[in-house]
């Protein structure tokens, strides 16, 4: 989520579009900080670009020899970077899809990354359980932080860039101080769940922490005190994006659920303000537009093809194969609810009562090519499933 709160005017939304184009599980999605573009990120090693509100394919960024596990876009919109299995972080330049700078350092899979506010440093997390800070404009890692003993699986700067939470597998939250690497504060002790995300508030005062068993906490971190506890959603053994938005005119918490079902809340109410269902299988990835209202939320993948299904090129096939890569939607307000004025002319453009389905050009990553590459070697974190929590 970005540093500024999302207002979302008071539209119920329906489903718009549903994009394909990636070949495996989708892991991230996310709107670059004008809502002109919108970033996939999945399993397969590639980033997909699409328009932020016709969905319209623009391009794909093809580098990582591994999974994407998430993205993170500077604050100018002009570069993404790619967190990966590959233990590498690229940064993309988004009109061209030019490789700037990658990012070699880290020991293990990279799950977690950040821009920082102010565009000159980026953070990630790595399953080698550290954080590296790392100078954006030379690519060269200014600072190694180690504060987690299992992997590092969120990092996310506050509003002005000088604090930087984390949260990682051994139930651990820490704040950190950016300019020295000390752990300001921590709000979660290694007996709590597993964390898998964590993010500050837009105004930087609060922390949301999605945790392991179904529970997203809004953390007072200065008082070390749970405010809020938001309930519904099923979170059992993926790593699920949560973050803020605004929703009929309050502040809302959103989270994807392993029931296939995108969630808000509201914030101050902690009441359920609106489902989105459509989903065939866990949603792992949801983000809102910065200007208009619209949500986009993924899928991990449900089925597999098998071999004389694809020969036949039936109907079926092609079904399943649509599955098995996973699917992004785009939900947005029915035509008759929206305002036709301004950026709301392009909303009303794009909004249809039949999802308008996009196929971008298929397209087959350099390194899942190989029978033997990464993809087989090092399944995606996003599957995997963390011991098991005894009940308190």
């Amino acid at each position: 989520m970005g540093k500024d709160v999302k207002r979302m005017p008071r539209l119920q939304l329906g489903l718009s579009h549903v994009l394909r184009g990636h070949r495996g599980s989708v892991s991230c999605v996310k709107f670059s900080p004008d809502g002109d573009l919108l970033a996939t990120a999945s399993v397969d090693g590639l980033v997909i670009l699409w328009d932020g509100v016709s969905g319209a394919y623009v391009r794909t960024l093809e580098g990582h020899q591994g999974g994407v596990s998430t993205v993170a876009w500077s604050p100018d919109g002009v570069l993404l970077c790619s967190a990966s299995d590959d233990r590498t972080v690229r940064l993309w330049e988004a009109a061209t899809g030019r490789i700037v700078r990658t990012l070699v350092g880290h020991h293990n899979i990279v799950f977690a990354v950040d821009y920082s506010p102010t565009g000159d440093l980026i953070a990630t997390g790595s399953f080698d359980c550290t954080i590296r800070i790392w100078n954006a404009q030379t690519g060269r890692c200014i600072r190694t932080i180690r504060g987690h003993t299992d992997p590092v699986t969120a990092v996310n700067f506050n509003r002005d860039g000088s604090l930087l939470v984390s949260g990682g597998f051994d139930g651990l939250v820490r704040i950190w101080d950016t300019n020295s690497g000390q752990c300001h504060r921590s709000i979660l002790q290694n007996h709590n769940p597993p964390v898998s995300s964590a993010t500050f508030s837009p105004n930087g005062k609060f922390v949301l922490v999605g945790t392991f068993g179904g529970t997203l906490q809004l953390w007072n971190y200065a008082q070390t005190k749970v405010l809020k506890r938001y309930r519904g959603h099923l979170h059992e053994r993926f790593c699920l994006q949560a973050g803020f938005a605004v929703h009929q005119g309050a502040a809302a918490i959103m989270s994807g659920s392993e029931d296939g079902v995108c969630y808000l809340w509201d914030l101050q109410t902690k009441r359920v303000t609106l489902r989105l269902e459509g989903h065939s299988g866990p949603v792992v990835a949801i983000d809102s537009h910065p200007k208009l209202p619209i949500v986009v939320s993924a899928e991990l993948a449900s089925t597999t093809v098998s071999s004389s299904e694809n020969e036949a090129g039936s109907e079926k096939a092609q079904n399943a194969q649509d599955d098995e890569m996973g699917t992004i939607r785009l939900w947005q307000p029915p035509k008759q609810q929206q305002q036709v004025e301004g950026d709301e002319n392009r909303l009303a453009d794009a909004a249809s009562s039949v999802p308008v389905v996009i196929r971008a050009p298929a397209h087959t990553p350099s390194s899942a090519r190989n029978e033997n590459g990464p993809f087989q070697d090092s399944p995606s974190p996003l599957v995997l499933q963390p011991v098991p929590i005894a009940s308190e």
